[in-house]
């Protein structure tokens, strides 16, 4: 495509405005701004520049090349954006408030430029961001902000805002590829720095409020995500297509961690973020959420189910490429279903259904790995009962786990769906054990492990299942 040659061939021709230092004693707002210019936007701060303020412009760049291209399906009107952008750029405003704010961007974005109560605000085709405690809230936050500020400048709109926080929230979780030719969503929840001046981890608000609300909630379902409404906020719009009296009113830190944490699961879903991407060309359509869950067709139920589990299992660290989940190899012989099932990933549908009221006689065999010390290199083995040596939400580490979950019929239609989470809580099975069903369902299963330690994990088990017929 006409702009990635371009943007290839001009992306690191990045340059630093330098003036600064030959202007005399002058004030820094008297002064203005720092300014970096990159191919389709020019950066603008009040702090002095170091190696990694530099090179952000080139980061903005390759985040705004993707954003455009997933956000516009249209080849012709991509290629008339990003026209208009080489002349006019994004202009991406970072300050910091306890800096002087340069006349020159109050003059540009008004009373936002001194407005340090709200993290950024994004206008069409220009954001600013303030400066957070944490370095990861501040690089975040302005790639949210320009999601916001392209769809302004595509659309002229960015629909209700479950979908347009989710959006921005997806985009933000983006970073640099470690050879710095391209982005890609981070797989990991969890920032290898902690930031002792703010005192936390980064995510972890996220991460907190989301469990608090599930808390409150524990069936929270995915079609929750649409009908969210941010009571305490004036610049929250609900779904035009949800009656009023099905609208889920939420606090400030609820709405935000719930669109936070949909907007991240489905930029770390390849099956269902493509979709997720285009369907910001209908962002103008008043029956928008309708529309979208409409469109998802026959991937709605199954979409749901995984929300489902994900939302049981989110908390800091969360493993994305190994808590997706994946069907098992099923094989069936005289009646016995038997598959492997690997300790280095978190659900998996065996596709095995069972009604109410039925028995299943659950059997495992083999010896996994379940944790390793990367300093001593020592390991802790297990079997499917579990190692005692080791435990996590009140079960023997590496102890094999089922849960009947809600079955596809169960999950579909196009109107709210609400169902109880059984992923909440799984029941522990072992090597050996017998488990009636309280209700329809397919059996999922999993070795305990927290989905935030799963990548020292090694080996499989066989597992055996048969289920009795019903009295």
């Amino acid at each position: 495509m006409f702009y990635r040659i371009v943007f290839c061939g001009l992306a690191f021709l990045v340059t630093v405005s330098t003036a600064l230092a030959q202007q005399g004693p002058t004030t820094l707002a008297q002064r203005g701004p720092t300014i970096v210019n990159a191919r389709f936007v020019t950066f603008k701060t009040n702090l002095p520049l170091n190696d990694e303020l530099k090179s952000l412009p080139l980061l903005l760049d390759f985040v705004l090349v993707k954003q455009a291209e997933v956000l516009i399906p249209s080849m012709t009107h991509r290629r008339m954006v990003f026209q208009k952008l080489v002349r006019e750029r994004m202009t991406a405003i970072l300050l910091d408030d306890k800096l002087p704010v340069p006349a020159a961007i109050q003059r540009e974005m008004g009373p936002s430029a001194t407005n340090a109560n709200v993290a950024g605000v994004a206008l069409p085709k220009k954001y600013i961001t303030h400066t957070q405690k944490a370095w990861e809230n501040t690089y975040s936050t302005l790639l949210h902000e320009q999601t916001h500020a392209l769809m302004k400048f595509v659309y002229t709109a960015s629909g209700p805002s479950w979908y347009e926080e989710s959006l921005a929230e997806c985009f933000s979780n983006f970073k640099l590829t470690e050879n710095k030719k391209g982005i890609e969503p981070r797989t990991v929840l969890q920032m290898p720095v902690r930031d002792e001046q703010a005192g936390r981890i980064y995510y972890l608000g996220r991460v907190t409020s989301f469990q608090e609300l599930l808390k409150r909630k524990p069936n929270l379902g995915l079609d929750d995500i649409f009908r969210a409404h941010v009571t305490e906020s004036t610049a929250w719009r609900p779904a035009l297509d949800i009656p009023p009296n099905q609208l889920l009113p939420l606090t400030y830190s609820e709405g935000y961690s719930l669109v936070w944490a949909f907007g991240i699961w489905m930029s770390n879903n390849p099956k269902y973020s493509k979709f997720f991407y285009l369907a910001s060309s209908s962002v103008k359509h008043k029956n928008f959420t309708t529309l979208f869950r409409r469109a998802l067709g026959a991937s709605l139920p199954a979409f749901r189910q995984h929300w489902l589990a994900f939302a049981a299992d989110l908390e800091l660290g969360y493993d994305f490429e190994r808590s997706r989940i994946e069907k098992v190899r099923l094989r069936r012989n005289k009646g016995i279903y038997e598959f492997d099932l690997d300790s280095a990933r978190g659900w998996s549908d065996s596709g095995i259904s069972i009604r109410a009221g039925q028995t299943m006689q659950i059997a495992a065999q083999g010896t996994f790995r379940v944790a390793k010390d990367p300093s001593s290199e020592k390991t802790l083995e297990a079997d499917a009962d579990g190692n005692v040596k080791g435990s996590y939400r009140g079960e023997a580490l590496g102890k094999l786990l089922v849960v009947p979950a809600p079955t596809l019929k169960e999950l579909t239609g196009t109107g709210i769906v609400s169902v109880p989470n059984p992923f909440l809580k799984p029941q522990a099975v072992g090597k050996l054990g017998e488990i009636t069903a309280q209700k329809d369902g397919v059996l999922f299963f999993r070795l305990n492990d927290s989905p935030a330690e799963l990548h020292d994990n090694e080996g499989k088990v066989k597992v055996f299942v048969r289920l009795k017929p019903k009295a």
